[in-house]
């Protein structure tokens, strides 16, 4: 039976998972925002090209839709549409997925002492007390503990995948 005292550790020494997520959040924003800042930048461009222009003299405007008239006849060909509207709508939906994305992970900075415990169940009170009295700074008195525990090697060996619980 023994218990290992791990030493003072920040957050993400005790969880080395949460420095491997915030590092795949940093390159996942690294690839996205990019990407998503230029579909905004086409859009707005869109946006700023769509100009209304009030109709000039009515015999212009009906000579013009004469002629219109007589090109769409003799030559049929694609028409574009654009809707200020749904561009206006994409580019919310792109700053709202923007705003999602700029949301960083913030790693805390305390340190915490850590211990791992290998032994009897009815040993780890004896264990515990007699270690942190020992090394816990400012011991004797006000302590606060998170206490995991597992019977199962196979759970052991799972919780060392997410938390430090060797030296």
């Amino acid at each position: 039976m023994t218990i290992l005292r791990l030493g003072e550790l920040s957050l993400s020494a005790v969880v080395p998972m949460l420095a491997d997520m915030a590092a795949l959040l940093s390159t996942a924003q690294g690839i996205a925002v990019p990407q998503l800042n230029a579909q905004l930048a086409g859009l707005a461009n869109i946006l700023g090209a769509i100009t209304v222009a009030p109709p000039a003299l009515g015999a212009t405007i009906t000579a013009a839709l004469a002629t219109v008239a007589s090109l769409q006849a003799a030559i049929s060909g694609p028409t574009v549409t654009l809707q200020a509207t749904a561009i206006a709508a994409l580019i919310a939906e792109l700053n709202a997925s923007l705003a999602l994305l700029t949301v960083s992970i913030s790693i805390p900075t305390a340190v915490v002492s850590a211990y791992a415990y290998t032994g009897p169940s009815s040993q780890i009170g004896v264990e515990l007390q007699s270690e942190i009295l020992a090394s816990l700074p400012g011991a004797p008195g006000q302590t606060y503990a998170l206490i995991l525990s597992t019977t199962s090697s196979a759970a052991w060996a799972s919780m060392g995948t997410v938390f430090k619980v060797t030296a």
